[in-house]
């Protein structure tokens, strides 16, 4: 998989978010490049589609929004964050980014039916095992015309790392991938049968592309 982010945003913009999520995740670089390269795809997306971001949007809702950095880091505000761990729902709300932080699950969504303008879920829905249910939620609560910003993984990703690539080439990228989605608890990736989950919930697919940058894959 050789895949590249969507030049779409101008070069200071993506210097700013680079520079923020070096400061955020300092020490972690690997972490810091992975959530600037997500932030990036990210307001891509949201620029090629024509969405205002965060409160700009009308009612948003970060579905699985952790702790909260990865939004300071994108930089935007929202209405509401849902995050099922309740320490890390408490500093969503200490982060500033929430008008509100909800503990709640992606497949009971704690929010009325149609009230939704925006969602954004990074690097959830791959997590959460009954994921056919988690989609339907998502449609019951975006308003008419309302719109899911979605971030997942796709098979293959970890041989196509070149960090992996050694350890790919010699037979063992099967262990590495089952051993990362242990500890991950990874249950998904976005594949053919994801996108017919999204399609069968009401939801329907406008824009897609990857945001692993050339430099990072094999």
């Amino acid at each position: 998989m050789v895949a590249s982010i969507r030049r779409v945003l101008q070069k200071d913009t993506t210097e700013t978010i680079n520079s923020r999520f070096r400061d955020l995740f300092n020490g972690r670089p690997y972490l810091s490049l992975w959530r600037s390269l997500e932030a990036i795809s990210i307001i891509s997306a949201l620029e090629s589609l024509g969405i205002e971001p965060g409160l700009k949007g009308g009612n948003t809702v970060d579905i699985g929004c952790g702790d909260g950095l990865t939004t300071r880091g994108i930089g935007w505000r929202f209405s509401a964050g849902i995050e099922p761990d309740t320490f890390s729902a408490t500093q969503a709300l200490n982060s500033g980014q929430y008008e509100m932080v909800v503990v709640g699950d992606a497949t009971e969504l704690p929010l009325k039916d149609g009230i939704i303008d925006t969602a954004l879920s990074n690097c959830v829905f791959e997590h959460i095992f009954k994921i056919e249910e988690a989609f339907s939620e998502v449609r019951r609560i975006l308003a008419g015309g309302g719109s899911l910003i979605l971030t997942m993984p796709v098979r293959g990703l970890v041989s196509d790392i070149v960090f992996f690539l050694p350890l790919s080439l010699i037979g063992l990228y099967g262990y590495i991938e089952r051993f990362i989605d242990k500890g991950l608890r990874h249950f998904h990736y976005f594949d053919g049968k994801i996108l017919a989950m999204i399609e069968d919930s009401g939801l329907r697919v406008i824009y897609r592309s990857y945001y692993m940058p050339d430099f990072l894959v094999s």
